[in-house]
């Protein structure tokens, strides 16, 4: 996943309202989101490579997401999968802060990331790069490769699409939402970041759409849990031409669980 926006606790029905984009290689093997038969309370993609997934959900109220963090000096050949987190979190039980309190123990092991979890009430971000684990205030926030609401040009996008959301009844009207996920615009010069990646690939990752030769937007999604229990993912997924292949919907079922 390499961008993520969410709105917690901002919106009047969806106290989890987010869109996200996976920007992965298209020869990296995927599921898109389905209910898991091997974990049939879990609504997530799944990455058919490392075996876990960029986000997902439970039908226990819990939800997690994982971008990477961009930095090439600091990459490790043999570090395990970032996707098994988000697993870890939808398929366990345990409260926030033991299961992050623990994570940050071990989380030197993974290559860079930024590990959003949670529920409906509470939001926690964890990054391995920092290292750090921080409970979320209710806001708008966004990461994308770098630290959790850094002031990239996409994480902005995404958080001014998430605002003009807020009055929205339906969530199957995201078009604003969508329109932003599928924003191909590169970012100038004088906005883009320095991550240690030759500045021409610098301008075309600083779209919120990525489109390059084996490597871009796989997935877009708009997701929301709404306090009356039910849940929506909204799916589209894009070919290495960045034309639209199937697209998901796919509504469940979730309750608040008892972390605390």
């Amino acid at each position: 996943m390499c961008l993520i926006g969410i709105a917690f606790q901002q919106h009047s029905d969806y106290p989890l309202l987010l869109l996200a984009n996976r920007d992965e290689f298209h020869s990296r093997p995927t599921q898109p989101t389905a209910f898991w038969p091997d974990h049939p309370t879990v609504v997530a993609g799944r990455d058919l490579q490392g075996g876990g997934t960029w986000m997902g959900f439970s039908t226990s109220g819990r939800f997690a997401a994982v971008t990477n963090f961009r930095d090439p000096s600091r990459h490790k050949q043999d570090a395990p999968t970032r996707g098994g987190l988000v697993v870890d979190w939808i398929t366990g039980e345990r409260p926030y802060l033991d299961f992050g309190t623990d994570l940050l123990q071990i989380c030197g092991q993974f290559n860079g990331f930024n590990l959003l979890f949670g529920d409906a009430r509470q939001l926690w971000y964890l990054t391995n790069i920092t290292p750090s684990l921080e409970q979320l205030e209710p806001g708008i926030h966004a990461v994308s490769n770098h630290l959790l609401n850094s002031d990239w040009p996409k994480c902005q996008a995404a958080r001014d699409a998430l605002r003009q959301t807020l009055s929205m009844s339906d969530l199957r009207n995201s078009d604003v939402l969508f329109d932003c996920l599928t924003d191909r615009t590169i970012a100038g010069d004088e906005r883009l970041p320095s991550t240690g990646v030759p500045l021409a690939l610098e301008r075309s990752l600083s779209a919120v759409f990525v489109q390059l030769p084996g490597y871009g937007t796989r997935s877009s999604t708009v997701a929301a849990m709404a306090h009356d229990g039910n849940g929506l993912v909204l799916e589209r997924t894009w070919d290495e031409q960045g034309l639209e292949g199937p697209a998901v919907e796919l509504p469940f079922q979730w309750r608040i669980n008892s972390s605390d």
